[in-house]
């Protein structure tokens, strides 16, 4: 099964090592520094996706991804 996480993007549930909120990130500053060294962050994304072979940002709510996720994993 595939998570969708806007604009176009998929990937694999079974490839999602984690999902985390960018802002509660900023708020440690050893993730902040890791945030700091990805360049590809932008102002809109909220939520970030760490996959197996790359990671992912999304503008979609970290609560959202994750009942996209509960509702997939139900089927």
């Amino acid at each position: 099964m595939f998570l969708h996480f806007g604009e176009n993007n998929l990937i694999k549930l079974k490839d999602i090592i984690g999902v985390f909120d960018i802002e509660t990130l900023k708020n440690s500053s050893e993730n902040k520094q890791f945030l700091d060294n990805i360049k590809e962050i932008d102002k809109n994304n909220k939520t970030l996706i760490i996959g197996k072979n790359e990671n992912y940002f999304s503008n979609i709510s970290v609560t959202t991804i994750n009942k996209r996720i509960n509702q997939k994993m139900m089927f």
